[in-house]
């Protein structure tokens, strides 16, 4: 699996995402921030972390959208991706939400 944590400049992000459990990228407009970077169609938004340290996971493709619209004006916002087709374990409920560091698995 190849995992892809991209900053991104506020202001929208000029994507699609498709997909009901796990937002996909469908589309990424030719004047996206994401186009200077590796991202491409078919990726998968696995987690976005906001400049106040709060991690988020386990979004749905709706809950996933809102997320970015509420916080679009965030300058120091990071999206993390996955390259390949991930299927996340938990389906349903709300985003896991962390406050700075997330917990280590050991």
């Amino acid at each position: 699996m190849v995992v892809y944590t991209v900053r991104v400049p506020p202001g929208s992000l000029k994507i699609a995402l498709m997909g009901g459990d796990d937002p996909i990228v469908s589309k990424i407009d030719d004047s996206s921030p994401l186009k200077r970077t590796p991202i491409q169609k078919g990726f998968t938004l696995v987690a976005i972390r906001l400049g106040n340290n709060v991690i988020l996971e386990n979004m749905t493709t709706a809950e996933a959208l809102e997320i970015l619209h509420d916080n679009k004006n965030d300058p120091k916002r990071r999206l993390t991706f996955v390259a390949d087709n991930f299927k996340r374990a938990t389906k349903g409920g709300h985003p896991t939400v962390y406050e700075g560091t997330k917990p280590s698995l050991e």
